[in-house]
C-alpha cells in the first residue's frame, strides 16, 4: 500500500492505493472542488520512507450565471464601515434554476431613536467569476426603502451588489464579504460587509 495526500483541500485523493505484485504503478482518483482563483495543488505518494511528487493546478470557472452544485444561496450579513450605515442588516438571496435567475437582498437600519429604515432591492440576474457573483439587470420598480419613522417611502434609483464566498472551495456553508450601494432620496445604503451563508 502506498500512502497518498494533498497540499490543499481543492483536490482530494483516497489515502492510501494499492500497487499489484510486480506492478510499478497504480491508478486512484483526484477529486476537484470549485475554487476561486487557480489553484495549485501538490500530490505526494510515500512508501517505506521514500516519496514522490506531482503538481496540477485546479482552474475557476469561466464567468456565468450559474450557482457551482447549488440552485439557491441565501445570506446573512451585516454592514461594516461608514457610520451612516455601520450596522445595517442585511438579508441576500441568490437563485438560479431552469434557466431562471434572481438576486435579491433585504434589511434594516436604525439611525437614532426616531429613524428606523427598512428596505428591499430586486435584480434579474447574476454573473460568477469563481465564487464572486455580482447582481446584474436592477429592477427599480418594487426596489424601495421606508422610512419607518415618518412613513415616506422612496424607490432606489441605482443599485450594485457584489459577493464573495469563502472558503474556496465550493461548501454548503461558510462565509462571506461583499460590498452594496442602494441609492434613494431618503437614504444611501452603501458600504462593504461580511456573513455568513447556507446553500442547497
Amino acid at each position: 500500500m502506498v500512502a497518498l495526500s494533498s497540499s490543499s483541500s481543492a483536490a482530494t485523493v483516497p489515502s492510501m492505493v494499492m500497487i499489484a505484485a510486480g506492478a510499478t504503478s497504480a491508478t486512484f482518483t483526484v477529486t476537484v472542488g470549485s475554487v476561486s482563483a487557480a489553484t495549485s495543488v501538490t500530490i505526494t505518494a510515500g512508501y517505506q520512507g521514500s516519496s514522490a511528487s506531482a503538481s496540477l493546478t485546479v482552474t475557476a470557472p469561466s464567468s456565468g450565471g450559474t450557482l457551482p452544485q447549488f440552485t439557491s444561496i441565501s445570506i446573512s450579513a451585516t454592514i461594516s464601515g461608514t457610520a451612516q450605515t455601520s450596522g445595517t442588516r442585511l438579508g441576500i438571496g441568490f437563485f438560479a434554476l431552469g434557466g431562471v435567475q434572481q438576486c435579491n437582498v433585504d434589511g434594516g437600519l436604525a439611525l437614532g431613536v426616531a429613524s428606523e429604515y427598512t428596505f428591499e432591492a430586486a435584480f434579474s440576474g447574476f454573473t460568477t467569476s469563481g465564487l464572486t457573483l455580482t447582481c446584474t439587470g436592477f429592477t427599480p420598480t418594487g426596489s424601495e426603502i421606508l422610512d419607518d419613522g415618518n412613513g415616506d417611502i422612496a424607490e432606489f434609483s441605482s443599485a450594485s451588489l457584489t459577493v464573495t464566498l469563502n472558503p474556496q472551495v465550493i461548501s454548503t456553508s461558510g462565509t462571506v464579504t461583499g460590498s452594496i450601494n442602494l441609492v434613494s432620496t431618503i437614504a444611501t445604503i452603501s458600504g462593504s460587509f461580511s456573513g455568513t451563508y447556507t446553500a442547497q
